[in-house]
């Protein structure tokens, strides 16, 4: 049997008032009613309505003006680059949940570079894991050039797709790498783990071999969440 989605409360009320604001029903400038007027109308809590405000919010659809209340700022239903943005950016978003998603991206991404990577684009993904080599040698964070090298990687895929989505999430995800390394690198022996790790995923794209390089960024990526794991504990002893 196919699955049902269990879909909450403010989530059918976001997507009702969502509907009035795109379908023109209200303007830009437009004052709406109150939670409680809302709360009345759709025969819900107006904690239902508060939380759906909350994500026509997020997705730049209305604003809190003071003195006037709730008010329309726009009436263009979010793109799909604004929508992850809007994900990332939400504080309750976990690393662990970042590192999941890069998981899911990164492994088919890295196979496909290694499959379409010319002698150039090599050069262009061994000059950012130099830069990589350099920052920790110097005993920095090096969250911008990690980022680097991850951004190269989804260009080298040739998909449009691939690239914009890493570059749609980049500013918020370089501050996520940042704090994972941070974190990740006071670990015993973490830079160098976290740099061999990476020249392995050039050496598998270096040799076309793309379940080589899937294997690579896999593990790369998991023992990422492991030492992330075991700094966390460590910080609770």
């Amino acid at each position: 049997m196919e699955e049902i989605k269990r879909v909450r409360i403010y989530e059918m009320v976001a997507e009702k008032i969502k509907t009035l604001i795109t379908s023109g029903h209200y303007q830009v400038g437009d004052m709406l009613p109150t939670e409680r007027e809302f709360a009345q109308n759709y025969g819900v809590s107006r904690s239902a309505v508060r939380e759906a405000m909350i994500v026509l919010h997020r997705i730049g659809l209305i604003d809190n003006m003071p003195g006037r209340g709730t008010v329309v700022v726009s009436v263009s239903e979010p793109s799909v680059n604004e929508y992850l943005l809007e994900l990332l950016r939400n504080k309750e978003l976990s690393i662990t949940e970042l590192l999941e998603f890069r998981k899911g991206i990164e492994i088919e991404a890295v196979s496909l570079a290694a499959k379409r990577c010319t002698a150039e684009d090599l050069a262009i993904l061994k000059e950012k894991l130099t830069l990589l080599e350099e920052a920790v040698a110097r005993g920095e964070i090096a969250g911008k050039e990690d980022h680097g090298f991850h951004v190269t990687l989804a260009a080298l895929t040739k998909n449009d797709l691939y690239i914009a989505v890493m570059t749609a999430v980049s500013s918020v995800m370089q501050s996520f790498i940042e704090k994972t390394r941070a974190e990740t690198l006071n670990t015993p022996g973490g830079p160098g783990k976290v740099l061999s790790e990476h020249r392995l995923i050039v050496d598998a794209i270096d040799k076309k071999n793309s379940e080589e390089a899937r294997l690579a960024m896999r593990t790369h990526i998991e023992n990422v969440l492991k030492r992330m794991d075991s700094y966390r504990e460590q910080q609770r002893i």
